[in-house]
């Protein structure tokens, strides 16, 4: 491209960034007209979770998970929960990254090796805007046995999907509304969204799909239902996590998600025979695993899960498969 600049395949935004520059994200870094990711083995936030907080309900219930992120984002959410990380734009990324302690790839598997973590997963903040950070070590991961997984917005392109596809075993897509218009001013598109989920789950990877229930925003019985429509187009059986919001960021002003929202998704979910829908931030009966025998299959009680009627993937009562990686 001309005048040295450069363009990013990393997420559909396909930013065209100008030298010593960034693009929307604020960590992909226009450098003497080479792309340059500011922020490759300078996480910003890294603990041990369990695997339920991402959340995973289908991959290994009740399983310890390496979870990393760093700063930045390509979305602008007004809502956004974990703002501290993914909305900072420093002046200077570079700079704002040597103050972070270097953790390169290797020593990532080397932390879970040693702690005998099964899996790692890439969150809180978008994991698609450093790709090369996180793929180097999928890439690693894969060669000694440790599953890795992607929290995400899900506005990858498809370079980055086909390369995703190849290492990560599970992966959680926000499916934040079914509104075009609400979907552009948060910095996305609904279609490729859209795209992305049935992609994942056609690729034999575990899709689980999560929306923060806003009031106001996408709480209408029709939108809801829309959303309802769309997953159970590609499968009845994919986990749907129906989230509460709780004040926060730009939306302090907005209320927290009443119970009955959240029970009412539920509801509109199961008319579209959706076997898998869990309340998520607040105290309810639908977090644990139900077949539709009426057999429980996993029990839940807050971040904890125990399989308690499956055996080789199947329903210990009626032998149906059931969803997921358990085993």
């Amino acid at each position: 491209m001309p005048n040295q600049v450069v363009q990013c395949t990393a997420c559909n935004h396909y930013c065209r960034i100008s030298p010593d520059k960034t693009g929307i994200c604020g960590v992909r870094l226009n450098k003497n007209g080479v792309l340059y990711l500011a922020v490759h083995s300078r996480p910003s936030a890294v603990h041990v979770d369990p695997i339920e907080k991402k959340p995973l309900y289908h991959f290994y219930p009740n399983s310890q998970i390496f979870s990393i992120g760093t700063i930045g984002c390509n979305f602008k959410c007004d809502f956004c929960q974990n703002w501290s990380l993914s909305m900072e734009r420093p002046g200077d990324i570079e700079d704002r990254c040597q103050q972070e302690d270097e953790l390169t790839p290797q020593q990532v598997i080397d932390f879970c090796l040693r702690k005998k973590i099964p899996s790692i997963a890439f969150t809180y903040n978008e994991p698609t805007i450093w790709i090369e950070y996180n793929l180097d070590i999928c890439k690693l991961a894969h060669r000694n046995n440790i599953k890795t997984v992607y929290k995400t917005n899900g506005f990858m392109s498809p370079e980055v999907r086909s390369e995703l596809v190849k290492y990560i075993s599970a992966i959680n897509i926000d499916l934040k509304c079914f509104n075009e218009a609400s979907y552009v001013k948060m910095g996305g598109r609904l279609k490729e969204i859209c795209d992305n989920i049935k992609f994942f789950f056609d690729n034999n990877i575990t899709t689980e799909v999560t929306t923060l229930i806003i009031p106001g925003l996408n709480d209408s019985p029709e939108e809801l239902t829309q959303i309802a429509q769309f997953l159970s187009s590609i499968s009845t059986q994919i986990p749907w996590h129906l989230s509460a919001f709780h004040p926060d960021y730009k939306m302090k002003n907005v209320s927290r998600t009443p119970l009955t929202t959240l029970e009412r998704a539920h509801e509109i979910g199961k008319q579209f025979k959706l076997q898998n829908i869990y309340l998520g931030n607040v105290s309810s009966q639908f977090t644990s695993t139900i077949c539709d025998c009426g057999q429980e299959l996993v029990n839940r009680s807050g971040y904890h899960g125990m399989v308690t009627g499956i055996r080789s993937g199947k329903c210990v009562s009626c032998g149906k498969d059931v969803y997921g990686q358990f085993d």
